[in-house]
């Protein structure tokens, strides 16, 4: 669950600043909103992440607590998890730009466009799965069903 920084007012009016938890910038806000704050300034919370650091534990984890010879590039596991990662953040409410800075954050990406690359790659495959429907219909009209 990603952190949103924030600052506001209280009902008396005291500046307020702080870090909460929420799965989206509207259940963030519904948060703060709970507490009677008046939002000034709400953002996500990237933190940066070594990448070096995690090929290196993430290949000696595989092959030393399971056994299994580790021939993949870390990156590309890293690249996967990132992309359907940003899917589930999209699904579950998050927007586009704040899931991307997310992303971004936790994987290390300097430049965003590294991570544009996993929102063209779910549009993409998104409007493939739209077309293996429409023509599984097809298919199956065809054929009677």
């Amino acid at each position: 669950m990603p952190d949103f920084q924030y600052s506001g007012r209280d009902d008396q009016g005291i500046l307020v600043e702080g870090i909460l938890q929420a799965v989206s910038q509207d259940a963030a806000i519904n948060q703060l909103q709970s507490k009677k704050i008046t939002i000034v300034r709400l953002a996500i919370e990237a933190k940066q992440v070594d990448g070096k650091k995690i090929h290196i534990s993430f290949k000696k984890k595989i092959t030393l607590d399971y056994s299994i010879p580790f021939h993949h590039r870390t990156h590309d596991l890293r690249a996967t998890y990132g992309t359907f990662r940003l899917a589930s953040l999209i699904e579950h409410g998050m927007n586009s730009i704040d899931a991307m800075r997310l992303i971004m954050g936790w994987l290390g990406h300097k430049n965003e466009q590294s991570t544009w690359r996993y929102l063209r790659y779910l549009d993409k495959r998104k409007l493939h799965q739209e077309a293996f429907f429409m023509l599984d219909s097809m298919v199956e009209e065809a054929l009677g069903g």
